[in-house]
């Protein structure tokens, strides 16, 4: 009889919350929102901005000049400035890295992409420069090396002068040499009778 009692007692209870929800229920408003709009601060740093172009640039250099980058006396710095959580340790070199729009190091050759990351590296008089353009939001001129001897001996070496263009929404990338590129250009510049800038390989 207990058992009994227990029982219809939990199911009046069950039958009053549904009843309850049901008048909660009725009380609520149906709409429909055509453009939804979600509001969310959100709070971000650009301090460090300058030394992850850095490392880019950094790595970009590794990975073109080799291990014997390792031991160049300004990859030791860019390295330092690089790990360093002083934001103003890149100071030095924040100089050179500009608004992607005002960089004559990429305008003069490609039309920029808003999607488009490029880089290349160069040679001058006493040094090696790595050139980066992300997105076509920020751009960066920075000498790597100012031995260039330690890495070009020979024509042969010329071939560590790399042209690299990533696509980012479709990951395609064209890694190839610098001279390969400049190539292109000049075909364009010949098939269309005009100068610089055209749009990138990719």
């Amino acid at each position: 009889m207990a058992r009994v009692w227990r029982m219809t007692n939990v199911e009046n209870r069950a039958a009053a919350v549904g009843e309850e929800l049901e008048v909660e229920t009725n009380k609520c408003t149906e709409r429909t929102v055509q453009t939804p709009v979600i509001m969310k601060s959100l709070q971000v740093s650009f301090a460090y901005v300058n030394h992850a172009v850095l490392k880019i640039v950094y790595e970009l250099a590794f990975l073109w000049l080799g291990e014997a980058y390792l031991d160049d006396p300004l990859a030791a710095k860019l390295r330092a400035a690089v790990m360093s959580s002083d934001p103003d340790a890149v100071d030095p070199y924040a100089g050179n890295i500009f608004d992607a729009k005002d960089c004559v190091a990429f305008s003069n050759y490609w039309t920029p992409h808003g999607g488009h990351h490029i880089a290349y590296s160069s040679v001058l008089p006493g040094k090696i420069v790595v050139s980066i353009r992300l997105f076509d939001l920020y751009a960066a001129v920075i000498v790597v090396s100012e031995e260039p001897s330690r890495y070009f001996q020979s024509q042969a070496d010329m071939g560590k002068l790399k042209f690299l263009a990533i696509d980012s929404v479709s990951k395609k990338m064209i890694h190839t040499e610098f001279a390969e590129e400049r190539h292109r250009l000049a075909m364009m510049m010949t098939a269309e009778r005009r100068k610089p800038p055209f749009a990138d390989p990719l």
